[in-house]
């Protein structure tokens, strides 16, 4: 988990760029009002030539800056990363979906390994109010080191969550990120990144690179736990949401299933416990019924600091359990930022629709 790795993550679209954002965590202010609202603003324009923004943590846990902008996508991007930062970012790429390139945008949050166990415990606490600020995102990607951003992740994870990876049974198209040649300014049209296909190959059922090597994270009976949530994945068959928890510090078990969606899973949720799952939903393009699936993570609002903190060296191994996945909902008050709504809308999202 980016210690996270990834995911995932994604909640509704927000009005970006609010002086305060009242949540289940903390309250997060900018410093720096005016520039970050222009710098949401512009990446989140299809013709302005800024495709990613930067911000982070301004000498207190309660209040972020913006830190840089850019227009060569993230290679560019990562350049400001480092292993004793904890920054957030948005990122603009274009996917390409029956040959109509659509913008899609990627939520980046880095935690650099050499990050404390206390740092790390900000994440989850300011989660929610700096989503809200930095506004709408189709996929989030958690990371701990720049080899999890490459290219080739980032196209796979943004073509996994829109249906436009190859999804035959042969192995699927490498891809690549590639930027408009023309050195872009202020007054250019668009520089968008956008995706294109090269002649290599990748193994097509592979997931993302994770951050996996110190996490001694536990599945109990994890091979009965993945046919679950092949069940899930499977159209046919009634069950149609899964979810797991901490048995123990690094133990997961099952919780529960069943045939009754999303407000049946959040039944299960309570506000002194950490759980992970996935629900089953659909979506109709061009009168056709497809299956799509969303991974939920939810840390509930008694959970202590000191063990969401915790919670950061588990994510990339959560992710990969539940890989391939459309859409990530993160939730702390369930009955606020995970109802049937709001699934709803990530999955629209997806088509760009709101």
């Amino acid at each position: 988990m980016s210690t996270d790795g990834q995911l995932r993550f994604s909640l509704s679209e927000r009005k970006a760029g609010s002086m305060s954002t009242p949540s289940a965590g903390n309250t997060v202010s900018v410093s720096n009002l005016e520039d970050f609202n222009d710098a949401v603003k512009s990446v989140h324009k299809t013709d302005s030539p800024t495709n990613w923004l930067l911000v982070g943590y301004d000498g207190s846990p309660d209040k972020i800056k913006l830190l840089s902008t850019g227009t060569k996508g993230i290679n560019e991007l990562i350049e400001h990363f480092d292993d004793s930062s904890m920054v957030y970012a948005i990122l603009r790429v274009v996917d390409h979906v029956d040959n109509i390139p659509t913008d899609r945008f990627l939520y980046i949050t880095f935690i650099g390994d050499n990050v404390k166990a206390i740092e790390k415990a900000k994440y989850s606490v300011n989660k929610t109010s700096v989503t809200k600020l930095l506004g709408h995102y189709n996929v989030e990607i958690i990371a701990s080191v720049k080899s999890e951003l490459s290219e080739t992740e980032i196209m796979n994870k943004i073509q996994d969550a829109s249906g436009s990876r190859n999804r035959s049974g042969d192995a699927a198209p490498t891809l690549r990120i590639s930027t408009s040649s023309n050195t872009p300014t202020p007054s250019s049209s668009s520089s968008t990144t956008s995706i294109t296909k090269t002649s290599g190959t990748t193994s097509g059922s592979k997931g993302p690179a994770v951050n996996t090597k110190s996490v001694g994270l536990i599945f109990n009976n994890e091979l009965e736990l993945k046919q679950i949530v092949e069940q899930v994945k499977t159209s046919s068959d009634p069950i149609n949401w899964m979810l797991i928890g901490y048995e123990d510090k690094e133990r997961l078990g099952l919780v529960g299933k069943g045939t009754g969606g999303l407000q049946e899973l959040v039944s299960h949720l309570k506000a002194q416990n950490v759980n992970y799952g996935i629900v089953a939903t659909t979506d109709v393009i061009d009168g056709i019924i497809q299956p799509k699936h969303a991974q939920i993570t939810f840390v509930g609002v008694s959970v202590s600091p000191m063990v969401k903190g915790r919670l950061t060296t588990h994510r990339g191994k959560i992710d990969e359990f539940f890989s391939p996945i459309h859409v990530s909902l993160f939730s702390e008050n369930p009955s606020q930022d995970l109802t049937d709504e709001i699934l709803a809308q990530k999955v629209q999202q997806l088509k760009g629709m709101k």
